[in-house]
This record gives structure tokens, sequence and C-alpha cells, in this order.
């Protein structure tokens, strides 16, 4: 696996160039990867909640083909965060002049094989 990452912003997104070195480089494109950022804000207890973000991952899978012992299925899944929601709270909370708030949290969702392609080796 030599993927890596051509770009990101300040939220954990970012668009991986996925690779595979399998006797030569097999470029397999290009994925993005979705992060999220949350926090910053006042609970309904009045607790801070510091900000955060989450990060998108991505697996890289193989499988070998029954039919030749030198060709590999490669594909990656990725795990996508949604940025999460907010509501008010019920009742109405004031915390050093904001109002607390209920977030929803991140949730996450999985992009399947992203990348799928099949990568063969001659051998030595």
């Amino acid at each position: 696996d030599k993927t890596y990452v051509a770009e990101h912003d300040d939220c954990g997104s970012v668009e991986w160039v996925l690779q595979v070195y399998y006797g030569t480089i097999w470029d397999m494109g290009g994925a993005p990867g979705y992060g999220a950022c949350g926090g910053n804000y006042y609970n309904c207890s009045c607790g801070y909640v510091g900000p955060y973000i989450k990060s998108p991952i991505e697996s890289m899978q193989l499988q070998n083909d029954p039919s030749d012992p030198h060709g590999y299925y490669v594909w990656w899944n990725i795990t996508d965060w949604n940025e999460p929601t907010y509501t008010s709270c019920n009742p109405e909370v004031l915390c050093n002049g904001q109002y607390g708030q209920k977030e929803s949290g991140v949730t996450s969702y999985i992009d399947w094989r992203e990348g799928y392609d099949y990568v063969w080796c001659q051998p030595l």
C-alpha cells in the first residue's frame, strides 16, 4: 500500500492517491475521504466540549486470484464522517454568554471498493 494524501482541509477531509507496490507501482486513481469538525460548544449542563476533528480512515484490501497465483484484486474501503448537528437545550440554558446545545454526534459511513482493480506481477 503506497497510498498518500494529495490534499486536505481543516476538518480532516482528504484526497487520497491510491497506489499499490507489487513489482512496480500501480496507480489506482484518487479517492476522497470526508472528515468532520465538531465541538466548541457548551452542552446542556454548561460543560464545555472542546473542538475536535474526525479524519477519514482508508483500509486497503487484497484478494488473491484463484486462477493466477501472481494476480490480486485490490481495493480500498474508506470510512467517512458526517458533520454533527446541534439543537437547543430544552429548557434553554445560558452558559458563559452562550446557549447550551445538544450535539447529535459524528456518524460514519463507508465507501466500499474505491480504486477497485486487478494487479499482476511477472514472477522472476
